[in-house]
């Protein structure tokens, strides 16, 4: 988890760059703290040259008084709402860590500030929210991301490689990723994370 929260990282980061053109490091909020990938994402983008951590939105005050204590961080980095966030930092980009549900309205909102996403798998919980999502992206020239986790294992790459690259099996017209683990609970995801990963009408 940690090595490929480094790596989506460093993608996001590459990707705004080169399609903004930018000389400075990335004005970079994290909007929502109840996906566990979100504290060593936090870190690492602290620990970057070419980021800057200008906020972080969470209305939660548990999650608000875990993750200030986990991280060492100000409580002054904290806002309520993306419109507190807007209305006091220059934000350009932004890394989502809420419940699937929430995607479209934080993209929606985002859209309507020119501020660039990294939203964590799925998509959306519905191809209507996902149409939505497309839209406010496309009418804002925003830049939208989605970190499907299946999309950095190195063996997913070499297999990739070799279809698509050596051409060892023809031309690919579709690629099915199916991969799992011991599930959520046994993995060890916390309780704030569960509470919404295991309902579809939450999690999509």
């Amino acid at each position: 988890m940690k090595k490929l929260a480094g790596i989506v990282l460093l993608c996001f980061v590459i990707h705004l760059v080169l399609a903004e053109d930018l000389k400075s490091p990335i004005r970079l909020a994290i909007i929502g703290l109840n996906h566990d990938a979100v504290g060593d994402f936090i870190s690492r983008a602290r620990a970057r040259q070419d980021i800057q951590l200008v906020g972080i939105v969470e209305s939660n005050q548990a999650l608000i008084t875990s993750y200030a204590r986990l991280l060492n961080l100000s409580t002054n980095l904290f806002y309520p709402t993306v419109a507190d966030l807007t209305s006091k930092t220059s934000v350009q980009a932004a890394a989502v860590f809420t419940r699937t549900c929430d995607h479209r309205d934080v993209v929606e909102t985002c859209a309507s500030n020119k501020i660039d996403l990294l939203l964590e798998k799925p998509l959306a919980i519905n191809m209507d929210d996902a149409v939505a999502i497309a839209a406010a992206a496309k009418n804002s020239g925003i830049q939208v991301m989605i970190d499907y986790e299946t999309s950095w294992y190195s063996s997913i790459s070499t297999a990739y490689s070799i279809v698509h690259n050596q051409h060892a099996i023809g031309d690919p017209r579709r690629i099915l990723v199916v991969a799992g683990d011991q599930g959520p609970k046994d993995a060890g995801c916390s309780d704030a994370f569960l509470a919404w990963l295991t309902n579809p009408a939450l999690s999509g």
